[in-house]
């Protein structure tokens, strides 16, 4: 059907920003985005890429134009009831947008309650480390770190997360601020 495409292309987008290549997931997304796709795409989908395509302005350093995205990811998350969306994309995006880290930790703890609520350990452990990065309390980042290996036992992706992986081989990295050991430009280390 016509909007196929769109999933497909946002998690295809989504990947690669994940892996450093802003460009080409911005290239995807918009693409995912076009009219063509969004009309007859399931709408969880389309906010799940308006969200994504946001981060991925927020990467490429135009937060203008990725806080109106994230805004038209909201609208529609809200609307439709789509919390755990909201959470794991809009609410942690925001975050990562925000440049004071005290109102980035609260729309984040916004973030946590709802992922722990639906049980979502995946989201969870992702807002733990992004709350880790900013939180600069040794009490809070050592309950953190205690929380993330109770998680990674409890899921095999998170045990197989290069991602996850790297951000606990490099922790004090992590936590202090630090830039990506792998070089990468983005503050979250591509998160």
């Amino acid at each position: 059907s016509d909007g196929a495409p769109l999933p497909f292309l946002g998690h295809y987008g989504y990947y690669l920003l994940r892996n450093g290549r802003a460009d080409e997931a911005f290239h995807a997304l918009q693409d995912a985005l076009q009219p063509i796709h969004r009309e007859n795409a399931i709408p969880s989908a389309t906010a799940r890429a308006l969200a994504d395509l946001g981060d991925t302005y927020r990467t490429l350093g135009n937060p203008k134009e990725a806080a109106a995205l994230l805004d038209e990811a909201e609208a529609s998350q809200r609307r439709k009831q789509f919390e755990g969306d909201w959470a794991d994309f809009v609410l942690t995006y925001r975050a990562k947008l925000e440049p004071d880290p005290n109102n980035a930790l609260k729309l984040l703890q916004q973030a946590k309650m709802i992922q722990i609520r639906l049980q979502n350990v995946m989201g969870e452990a992702r807002t733990l480390l992004l709350e880790a990065r900013l939180v600069g309390d040794e009490a809070i980042i050592t309950k953190h770190k205690k929380r993330l290996v109770e998680l990674r036992g409890m899921r095999p992706a998170l045990l197989h997360c290069r991602r996850l992986t790297k951000i606990i081989d490099h922790w004090d990295a992590w936590i202090s601020g630090k830039a990506d050991p792998g070089g990468g430009a983005d503050f979250y280390w591509w998160l």
